[in-house]
């Protein structure tokens, strides 16, 4: 097992995003173990699971206590069975405690395995090429030091060192999409293709690849071609291949994430829409002025 925390300054301040889970116990045992002490650890109890949930946040609790990290929970007041609200719930926590106690970094404990389910999960649903990109190793003050680490090695450290970790019961119920990946599709796919994991990770990396190149052309387009008192030029943007425009959009809409549809949507509208129309999407909105068109 090769980790790499060469990336991590240890005079940084960094939040832990820690659930009790095996992944966050693993990554809070080794930043402890390597000498890091400037770690808060954050545990979002999304109340969902009863006595459990609790337990969760008293083990987390517990491991702060023993790594001598600070440790600040929250529980969700609204609760509710849906994994992209709870995601968001769980971010916007992170995010909060991010901000209040002026921290460099949020590390997350996202794992080899969890990047090909997103690659697999991503392209089963359909995506582009960021999408099957997989889960970015730093996005912005997002970092994930455990990318390159397989989940059977970080249950062997565990197991081998008697590390105490929770298990979330949860995690069993294939009503969850990402739990139908892991605990039975990926399980079939690994009976006929043992290697696929690695290969989902390898097509990811090589497309990754393709999209940081996509996304440095359009942001050096935008340096050239935007101006605050003009916007955008409708012309010059259309005559870039659609690739380009689309990355053109996305980087204007983070940190919301545009569907297919949604940038379909848009550019069929900076197309063919009048002048003074506008188009409203996740809480942005571009207007149509002339020949040009700005983003608010």
């Amino acid at each position: 097992m090769e980790l790499n925390l060469n990336d991590l300054n240890k005079e940084k301040k960094y939040i832990l995003a820690c659930s009790g889970g095996a992944d966050s116990v693993f990554l809070g045992e080794i930043l402890c173990q390597t000498g890091f002490k400037n770690i808060i650890i954050a545990h979002f109890n999304h109340q969902l699971r009863e006595k459990e949930a609790d337990r969760d946040e008293k083990f987390s609790q517990k491991m702060a206590k023993k790594w001598s990290y600070d440790f600040i929970s929250e529980k969700w007041q609204k609760p509710e069975q849906s994994e992209e609200k709870a995601r968001k719930a769980r971010y916007n926590f992170l995010y909060k405690i991010y901000k209040q106690k002026k921290a460099n970094f949020i590390l997350l404990a996202h794992h080899f395995d969890d990047n090909a389910e997103t690659i697999l999960f991503n392209l089963l649903r359909g995506t582009g090429l960021k999408g099957a990109s997989g889960i970015k190793k730093q996005d912005g003050v997002l970092i994930r030091p455990l990318l390159d680490i397989k989940k059977t090695e970080i249950i062997k450290y565990l197991e081998k060192n008697k590390i105490p970790f929770q298990t979330d019961s949860s995690n069993f119920e294939s009503t969850f999409t990402r739990n139908f990946l892991r605990n039975e599709l990926f399980p079939l796919i690994e009976k006929r293709f043992p290697e696929a994991k690695n290969s989902l990770a390898r097509f990811g990396a090589i497309l990754k690849n393709s999209q940081d190149l996509i996304e440095q052309k359009a942001q050096k387009w935008l340096q050239k071609n935007q101006s605050e008192t003009t916007g955008i030029n409708r012309k010059k943007f259309l005559n870039q291949p659609k690739i380009i425009q689309a990355e053109i959009l996305r980087i204007f809409w983070q940190p919301a994430s545009l569907e297919f549809e949604q940038i379909e949507n848009l550019l069929q509208f900076i197309k063919t829409a009048n002048s003074n129309k506008k188009i409203i999407i996740k809480q942005k909105t571009l207007k149509i002025f002339g020949d040009n068109f700005f983003i608010e």
